[in-house]
């Protein structure tokens, strides 16, 4: 069982120089000054069982990026395995492309929250799991990294 959530129109900085090192009786610094590469939508699933998130960053989250992260959700879970996937419920998630991909993949189960719901529990976190493995203090020079932790 996985819970899948996005977070949108997160800012790709890039600090101007590098931080002061952290030493003794001193804090770690950064620049209060940064350059912006654009925003990024990142997606992320946490197997609610393992706690293991699969994330994925995106230019975009339309349709084609949704079914993009659901093959890496596909190729990150061992052959064989039913897959059942907890997700809001977002238009992009129930587009005719992804309800047509989602009936060629019959081991995909997609169970949407009620309308205007917010996650009751741990897996409202995989999002800032996500966000941390993905985003915390990182500089993107180029496109935010996929990562699987």
């Amino acid at each position: 069982m996985l819970c899948a959530d996005e977070k949108s129109q997160i800012q790709a900085l890039d600090p101007t120089q590098p931080g002061l090192a952290i030493k003794p009786g001193r804090a770690g610094t950064m620049t209060h000054d940064y350059k912006r590469h654009g925003t990024t939508t990142l997606l992320a699933a946490m197997n609610t069982a393992t706690g293991k998130v699969i994330s994925l960053c995106q230019q975009r989250h339309r349709h084609k990026e949704w079914i993009r992260f659901l093959r890496l959700i596909g190729d990150a879970t061992p052959a064989g395995k039913q897959i059942h996937i907890i997700a809001g419920n977002y238009a992009t998630h129930k587009h005719a492309k992804v309800r047509n991909w989602l009936d060629r993949h019959r081991r995909f189960h997609v169970h949407f929250t009620p309308t205007s719901s917010s996650w009751g529990g741990r897996e409202g976190t995989a999002p800032s799991t996500g966000c941390g493995a993905a985003s915390s203090a990182a500089c993107w020079s180029s496109s935010p990294p996929s990562t699987t932790t």
